[in-house]
């Protein structure tokens, strides 16, 4: 059954002339990664298509589950269940209210699994004391990965999303278990770890040199790259953008929305903001649109901007080889860029050009009441901060 030749495509082979075997994984918050396999006949293109229906009933049986578990429990009886049982009845309460899209709750899953259930599963909740977690605390600092190259301590950003999901399932027990104390209140977490590794960010005479060596890229990559580096957008928010969010006549792109592997949701934040599209972006967005058209691109009927060869939604890899080329032709090879790259370098000229109040109100990089709380940076701030840090012409109004 697993005999047969592989694709470009992940968990679909050739096993025949005309047939392919598909292999569809799906995470459900209560039960784990499951796995399915399917026999498709027919070209690949239809066998990518059926694992992507194929996924998406999974998505649709996982929510189902989620909103049959743990509702039913004597509210007598919450709060004595031990660690492991509520946990499973707070990631159900995520996915029911809908705070949390699929692929965090599925980080939340891999975080309790591997992290905090191995240690105090077996403890009920309201015997929980402050002193449980600090011993807690000091062994999650000792616990180390294996690598390739060997064991090593797992990154301190890794161990402080650990202690992110720990206190916020705590938090909620307030309500969901009807505890009297959060046991984490007041306890603030020493990360030990490995210290993150100093990301790349490109200067304003860089990402001009960058920018120009966009001409050598196909025009759906270059118009990705270029919007990418002027609005300072996370790669989920400008992978789904539609032509309706484009405000060509006033000079505006609409971020309300962000899509994950493919399913197009909230953003981030839950929130939808407006950032300036400068004159020369423009002109290449006029420009891909004309290329789209030309060449009958795939999916072009959904407005979507940057659909990939079967019409769908870009992934981020999709970046790695046009941005690794323009980095060369600029003459700066020795620089790590991704697509995150883009976000960090706008953000930090951004920053330095008009000051942080202008620069988190377009980057969205906030949570809801700081955006609320910064909704008076009016559009002449932000196109001036734009023009000004990515050396452009100054836009009129």
């Amino acid at each position: 059954m697993n005999d047969g030749k592989k694709t470009t495509y992940p968990g679909i082979l050739r096993v025949g002339e005309g047939e392919y075997q598909v292999r569809v994984t799906y995470q459900f918050p209560e039960g784990g990664q499951r796995e399915r396999k399917l026999r498709v006949k027919g070209t690949l293109i239809e066998a990518v298509r059926a694992r992507e229906d194929e996924r998406e009933k999974m998505r649709v049986e996982a929510e189902r589950e989620a909103k049959q578990i743990g509702y039913g429990m004597d509210p007598k009886l919450a709060g004595k269940e031990t660690l492991s049982v509520y946990s499973r009845r707070w990631l159900t309460h995520l996915v029911r209210t809908g705070r949390n899209r699929v692929h965090v709750v599925k980080q939340h899953t891999h975080i309790l699994t591997n992290f905090i259930l191995p240690e105090l599963g077996d403890m009920k909740v309201e015997a929980l004391t402050r002193r449980d977690l600090v011993v807690w605390m000091e062994e999650l600092g000792d616990k180390r990965i294996k690598t390739k190259d060997g064991d090593r301590p797992y990154a301190k950003q890794t161990l402080t999303g650990v202690w992110a999901t720990f206190r916020t399932m705590l938090h909620d027990a307030l309500v969901l278990c009807d505890l009297k104390d959060d046991p984490t209140q007041g306890l603030r977490f020493r990360v030990r770890g490995l210290e993150p590794v100093e990301k790349d960010v490109l200067t304003k005479e860089e990402l001009a040199k960058v920018l120009t060596a966009t001409e050598h890229e196909s025009p759906d990559m270059r118009a990705m790259i270029w919007v990418g580096f002027t609005t300072g957008m996370r790669f989920g928010e400008l992978s789904a953008l539609q032509w309706s969010d484009i405000d060509f006549e006033r000079g505006l792109i609409h971020v309300r929305k962000s899509q994950v592997k493919g399913v197009v949701g909230p953003t981030k934040t839950s929130s939808r903001r407006t950032v300036p599209l400068h004159p020369v972006v423009a002109g290449i967005l006029t420009a891909h649109k004309a290329w789209q058209e030309m060449n009958l691109v795939r999916g072009r009927e959904t407005g979507f901007l940057f659909l990939s060869e079967l019409g769908g939604l870009r992934f981020s890899n999709v970046l790695t080889k046009p941005l690794k080329n323009c980095v060369v032709r600029a003459g700066i090879g020795d620089k790590k860029v991704t697509s995150h790259t883009m976000r960090r370098t706008f953000n930090n000229l951004a920053r330095q050009a008009a000051g942080d109040i202008v620069a988190r109100s377009m980057t969205g990089h906030t949570t809801m009441e700081m955006t609320e709380h910064y909704s008076h940076v009016t559009l002449e701030e932000k196109n001036k901060a734009v023009a000004k840090a990515l050396g452009l012409p100054e836009m009129t109004t």
